[in-house]
């Protein structure tokens, strides 16, 4: 085996989900849609079980093998899946919010940062952590929600890589987010100064 190329993991999640689109076809993805607000049965493999429920009957020509995508890609849905379902389940997950402030605990309640992370690799974009800009009228309490929820994002991306890290059939070594989980500090001096 030759040398594997490294990949941020922002890079490979967005890549997985908004390029290969393997959410869409893999048949596991049936059971997380309404965590992400989708419409339920976007898979090939979900809309032929609903129709098969209905009593139709469809001929599909024979052996085929299974959906269109890269093997990589697909390592990396399914371990964002077992992320998504340990979140769902209640799982602490170790490595999320760590060093946040316990006066944030009542958001921290409701945060679901992995649900947050699918989304925003389905839309290629990171969670904006001061919408607005610095002048956005918002008030402290939505700054610091939005800045959780951005917190939220990177720290699952983080999870992510080291439980991709652990993969023997992964073609690329998945890197940590490559841009700063805290980039409003460095914002403030510069602004500040």
């Amino acid at each position: 085996m030759g040398k594997r190329g490294a990949m941020d993991v922002w890079a490979a999640l967005c890549w997985a989900i908004h390029d290969q689109r393997v959410d869409l076809a893999i048949a596991a993805n049936d059971d997380w849609i309404d965590d992400v607000g989708l419409s339920p049965r976007h898979s090939v493999t979900g809309v032929m079980m609903d129709q098969a429920m209905l009593g139709g009957r469809v001929d599909g020509g024979g052996p085929r093998g299974g959906p269109d995508v890269d093997l990589d890609a697909e390592i990396i849905w399914l371990v964002a899946l077992g992320m998504l379902r340990d979140e769902r389940a209640g799982i602490v997950i170790d490595g999320l919010f760590e060093g946040v402030p316990v006066k944030m605990q009542r958001y921290l309640r409701k945060a679901r940062p992995v649900s947050d992370m699918i989304v925003a690799g389905r839309m290629a974009d990171l969670p904006d952590w001061m919408p607005g800009g610095w002048q956005g009228g918002m008030s402290r309490r939505e700054v610091e929600e939005s800045r959780l929820k951005y917190i939220g994002v990177w720290d699952a991306l983080a999870v992510l890589s080291m439980r991709l890290k652990t993969s023997t059939r992964l073609g690329k070594v998945i890197e940590k987010p490559s841009f700063p989980r805290l980039p409003w500090h460095g914002r403030k001096k510069a602004v500040d100064s």
